[in-house]
């Protein structure tokens, strides 16, 4: 995540969780393989995210961000701010966990 596309990937995140419709979601993993660098843009949004998504009640876990990626959002101080900051865990097995969890719900049905 770059300057050039940190507010898109802002909006559409924001935009799923919006269209979520009568799903209550209570954590949101952000799977970072895919982006072998960052910039302070990128950390800082993810950051302002993280803040947006708190005031909702949802969790933020970050997975499989690679070395640089994640000495920048910790030097930001995202490491103490969300779920956790993984290296090398699949996205699979994040979300596996997540659901098991019963981080995702329907508004009508009782927690689990």
């Amino acid at each position: 995540m770059l300057y050039l596309n940190a507010d898109h990937v802002l909006a559409r995140v924001l935009a799923e969780l919006e269209s979520a419709g009568d799903r209550l979601i209570r954590h949101v993993v952000c799977d970072l393989s895919a982006s072998p660098s960052m910039d302070l843009a990128g950390a800082r949004m993810l950051s302002g995210l993280v803040d947006t998504l708190a005031d909702k009640g949802i969790d933020l876990t970050v997975t499989s961000a690679h070395g640089s990626v994640r000495d920048l959002l910790r030097a930001e101080g995202l490491e103490d701010k969300i779920q956790g900051i993984t290296r090398g865990s699949p996205l699979e097995s994040e979300l596996t966990a997540t659901l098991a969890a019963g981080a995702v719900t329907s508004r009508n049905s009782a927690p689990g």
